[in-house]
């Protein structure tokens, strides 16, 4: 099914927005599916149509561009929270050889840490907490998630009357965007897939550090740093440690 220009999405697809889904993370495995309380009000299950998976993702976009951080997450499949964790556990231990052998996208990440959060909180923080910051600091392109727009959704297993999964196509000033948005249907829910996401658009991240050199460490290092207007590590591949 085609949906217009009526619906927005962020484009995540982009080599920006790869860079920049640390606004996502979180700390928990997502909302927890409980029994409830003879009596107690309980939350109709979405239907499994395209129309509410793009209704989910907008939720979780207009609360990630308003800054509305505990409202987006509850958005996001708790797949990608494991991922922040990970990425949150090599900041504090993986030294220089360690971070020197992990993709692109995954330096980036632990750069990110050890520049934009001070050690005293990266140590305790979690990655709920640590998602709610990163959206409240700014650090997601508002007028990116702001201007794309929704083209298609394709529901799956296609033809199938209860889809597991869905992924939304979409544009960005009239350019299709060729990497779709992955939903999750869970819980009786439409959940965002940014760990999927993620994954896929790692490969833009290879792509732009061939194009860096040998140098691209050391260029979105400083970069990061300006943008947070604090001094470039002395030595960014240095753990931080535990305590």
């Amino acid at each position: 099914m085609t949906i217009h220009a009526s619906r927005t999405l962020p484009s995540l697809a982009t080599a920006a927005m790869v860079f920049l889904v640390l606004a996502s993370c979180g700390e928990s495995p997502g909302p927890s599916v409980q029994a409830e309380a003879p009596g107690a009000e309980t939350t109709p299950a979405q239907p499994r149509t395209d129309m509410a998976a793009v209704d989910a993702f907008n939720a979780y976009r207009l609360n990630a561009s308003a800054g509305l951080g505990a409202e987006a997450l509850e958005h996001v499949h708790p797949s990608y929270f494991e991922m922040v964790q990970r990425h949150i556990d090599m900041a504090l231990d993986a030294d220089r050889a360690t971070v020197e052998a992990l993709p692109f996208f995954d330096r980036f990440m632990v750069f990110s840490m050890r520049v934009r959060v001070e050690p005293q909180v990266l140590r305790t923080i979690t990655p709920r907490a640590f998602a709610e910051l990163a959206i409240d600091e700014g650090w997601i392109e508002s007028e990116i998630i702001a201007a794309a727009m929704v083209e298609s959704v394709e529901l799956l297993p296609e033809g199938s009357t209860e889809p597991e999964t869905a992924e939304i196509t979409m544009s960005l000033g009239g350019r299709v965007n060729p990497t779709t948005m992955p939903m999750i249907y869970e819980g009786g829910r439409w959940l965002v897939d940014l760990r999927t996401m993620t994954e896929r658009s790692a490969a833009s991240a290879e792509k732009m550090v061939e194009m860096m050199g040998d140098d691209a460490d050391d260029i979105v290092v400083r970069g990061l740093a300006a943008k947070e207007g604090k001094p470039v590590p002395q030595d960014i591949y240095a753990p931080i440690g535990r305590e």
